[in-house]
C-alpha cells in the first residue's frame, strides 16, 4: 500500500511538472537562446583563473611586461564580453519571464472562474488572491532559477573541474572534497525551510481573508464600534507572521553562515597546500592564483544547485 502511495505520489508530481513546463513550451526557442548565453558567460567565468595563471605565471620571464598586458587585456575583453552577454540574457529572461507570468495568470483565472462557489466563499477573496499571487511569482521564480542557473551552474562545475585536474589533480581533490558539505547543509535545512514557507503562506492568506471581510462589512464593523478590535486583531496576525519570518531569518543565516564557513575552510585548504607545493618545486603560482578562482566559483554553483 506505501509502495503503490508513493508510486501514486511520484506520477500526480511528474504530471504536475509536466503541466508547468508547458507553459514555458511556447517560449523554448528564446529559452533555448537564453541558455545558450548563460551557459557562454559560465565558460569565459571558468576561463578567467586560466588568464590569471598565465599573468603570474609570466611574471619572472624575460618577456614579463608584454606578457602582463597581453593577459590584462584579455582579462578585460573577456569581462567586457561577459558582462555584455549577462546584460542581454538577463533582458532576454525577464522579458520571457513576463509572458510566462502572462500566461499563467491567464490560465489561472479562468480557472478560478470555473471553480464552485462554494469553494470560493469558503477560501475568501482576501486568502485566494494572497495564494494566487504568492504561488505564482514563487512558479516563476522556480522555472526561471531551474532554467537560467542550475544549468549553466552545471555546465560551469563541469568546466571548472575538467581545467582543476589538469592544472592539479591533488589540490582538486582537496577541493572537491568540500564541495559536497554546503549541499549537504542545505538539504538538512531545506525541511524546515519549506514546512516555514508553507506555514507563512497559509498565515497570510488568512491574514487577508479576515481584512477582505472586514473591509466588505466596514459598515457593520462601524456600527458596533468595532474598528479598533479589527485593527488589533489584524496588527496582532501581522505581528506573528512577522516573528515566524524574523526567526526564519535567523534559521537561514545561521545555514548559509555554515555554508560560508565550509568556502572558508576549502580556500585555507587550498591555499596551504598550494603553498607547500609551491616550496617544493610541484607548482606554480599561478597555478594556485588559478585555484583560489576556482574555489570561489566553484562553490556558488554548488550552492545555487540546492
Amino acid at each position: 500500500m506505501n509502495l503503490a502511495g508513493s508510486h501514486f505520489q511520484e506520477l500526480l508530481q511528474w504530471a504536475r511538472l509536466r503541466r508547468a513546463l508547458a507553459f514555458v513550451g511556447p517560449h523554448r526557442w528564446t529559452v533555448a537562446v537564453i541558455l545558450l548565453l548563460t551557459l557562454l558567460a559560465a565558460a569565459m567565468n571558468a576561463l578567467a583563473p586560466l588568464i590569471m595563471k598565465y599573468i603570474f605565471d609570466q611574471l619572472g620571464s624575460q618577456a614579463a611586461l608584454r606578457s602582463v598586458l597581453y593577459g590584462v587585456g584579455a582579462l578585460v575583453a573577456l569581462s567586457l564580453l561577459r558582462e555584455a552577454t549577462s546584460a542581454f540574457s538577463n533582458w532576454l529572461s525577464w522579458r520571457t519571464r513576463l509572458k510566462i507570468h502572462y500566461r499563467l495568470l491567464e490560465a489561472t483565472v479562468s480557472r478560478l472562474h470555473r471553480l464552485p462557489l462554494g469553494l470560493q466563499q469558503g477560501e475568501g477573496v482576501g486568502a485566494i488572491v494572497t495564494r494566487l499571487d504568492r504561488s505564482i511569482q514563487g512558479f516563476i521564480g522556480a522555472i526561471s532559477e531551474i532554467t537560467f542557473n542550475v544549468l549553466p551552474a552545471l555546465f560551469y562545475l563541469l568546466i571548472a573541474i575538467v581545467f582543476m585536474l589538469r592544472l592539479d589533480w591533488r589540490m582538486t581533490l582537496l577541493v572537491l572534497a568540500f564541495a559536497p558539505l554546503p549541499a549537504v547543509i542545505a538539504a538538512l535545512a531545506a525541511p524546515n525551510q519549506t514546512r516555514r514557507e508553507q506555514n507563512l503562506l497559509d498565515r497570510w492568506a488568512r491574514i487577508y481573508s479576515r481584512f477582505n471581510e472586514v473591509l466588505a462589512g466596514i459598515i457593520t464593523v462601524r456600527s458596533f464600534a468595532m474598528e479598533d478590535t479589527e485593527k488589533k486583531r489584524f496588527l496582532d496576525s501581522v505581528q506573528e507572521a512577522n516573528r515566524v519570518v524574523v526567526r526564519g531569518i535567523g534559521f537561514d543565516t545561521s545555514v548559509s553562515t555554515a555554508q560560508n564557513l565550509v568556502v572558508l575552510l576549502a580556500r585555507i585548504a587550498a591555499l596551504g597546500v598550494g603553498g607547500i607545493l609551491i616550496l617544493r618545486g610541484e607548482a606554480t603560482v599561478g597555478t594556485l592564483v588559478a585555484f583560489l578562482g576556482y574555489v570561489d566559483g566553484l562553490f556558488g554553483p554548488v550552492q545555487g544547485l540546492t
